[in-house]
């Protein structure tokens, strides 16, 4: 009875573990626009992919460690697929 009881706990945290694990996506930027401060930069960098549905974890990489976090922004569009 034991044993059942200990397979049916282990199985259980290994589908709940598997369940958990977020996609991770990588997308390559182009910068589109840079604006020159006394202080810092304004960079407006822009880049298109497809995104599974639910959901997922945005790889950002290549920015610089100077960067302020609280003035970082991601905007998205959803385009919907056409109709046939």
């Amino acid at each position: 009875m034991k044993r059942l009881l200990f397979s049916f706990f282990l199985l259980g945290s290994v589908l709940q573990a598997s369940a958990q694990d977020l996609k991770e996506i990588s997308l390559t930027s182009q910068i589109k626009e840079v604006t020159l401060f006394l202080s810092g930069a304004q960079v407006f960098e822009s880049a298109t992919g497809t995104l599974p549905a639910g959901e997922s974890v945005l790889l950002v990489k290549g920015l610089s460690p100077y960067l302020d976090e609280k003035n970082f922004n991601l905007r998205a569009k959803a385009t919907l697929p056409s109709k046939p």
